[in-house]
């Protein structure tokens, strides 16, 4: 029933970073979100919002503290819980990527992987890559404002990228684990920026920011050193922090 799964060495990464980031983030990002998120279809033809009874039950599964490690092994000792590794997996690839491309000795790059952005040096002339932050709801057709990155990774967690509207109340895919509903924000998005190689870090500390909202999102990147980030609601910048380089359309 509880029996140990070993796992190679990109998986157990991409879980304890998961596991870290349920600790940092008092278990507001708990990767153990999966009996929920598995209730919510934000790519369906005719989206419905789940039954309050099923979300109660697959509450009862969310607990990173469930995860326990020995080793190249995992197991979690609830058999109901399920992982959901959709906040974080995606900056890992991105870091993998560009471990690959430097192997490979490529000096001057953008690796996009839609919302997680990672650079390797600057343009070829020497100046930094100059990124755009996507209004929210435009579908990459409009920006808020432009960021500088050399040598960084930049990446932006919104709630418009998944969700439906149901009787005029907006569902997104930003799962409370304590409520088992889209978080309660009065943010659209948030974009953080980090040195090359912390990709899955700030795509971790981008939805934590989104649930935490303008105020709590900032006082917990104050806390993170070497992260700067721009907040944005209504299509433009509602807050940022003192370090983010941050030039508005």
């Amino acid at each position: 029933l509880f029996r140990s799964v070993t796992v190679g060495k990109d998986t157990l990464k991409v879980v304890k970073a998961g596991v870290k980031y349920g600790e940092l983030s008092d278990g507001d990002f708990d990767i153990t979100i999966g009996s929920v998120s598995g209730l919510w279809d934000f790519q369906s033809e005719n989206p419905v919002v789940p039954e309050q009874s099923k979300i109660t039950e697959a509450l009862k599964h969310v607990n990173y503290k469930n995860i326990q490690f020995n080793g190249n092994k995992i197991r979690i000792i609830d058999p109901e819980a399920k992982l959901d590794l959709g906040g974080i997996a995606k900056g890992y690839v991105a870091d993998e990527l560009t471990t690959l491309l430097e192997k490979e000795g490529v000096t001057s790059a953008v690796i996009n992987l839609g919302g997680n952005i990672s650079t390797i040096g600057g343009k070829p002339d020497g100046s930094p890559f100059i990124i755009g932050i996507e209004k929210p709801y435009t579908d990459r057709t409009e920006i808020i404002g432009t960021t500088t990155a050399d040598n960084q990774t930049v990446v932006t967690s919104g709630i418009y990228e998944r969700q439906f509207q149901k009787d005029g109340k907006i569902y997104h895919h930003v799962l409370s684990s304590k409520t088992g509903y889209p978080v309660e924000t009065q943010l659209e998005a948030v974009s953080l920026v980090a040195k090359k190689g912390r990709s899955m870090d700030i795509d971790a500390m981008s939805t934590i920011c989104l649930m935490k909202g303008a105020d709590g999102g900032k006082a917990f990147i104050k806390k993170q050193k070497g992260v700067e980030a721009v907040f944005s609601a209504q299509g433009k910048e509602v807050a940022k922090t003192k370090g983010m380089k941050f030039t508005a359309e």
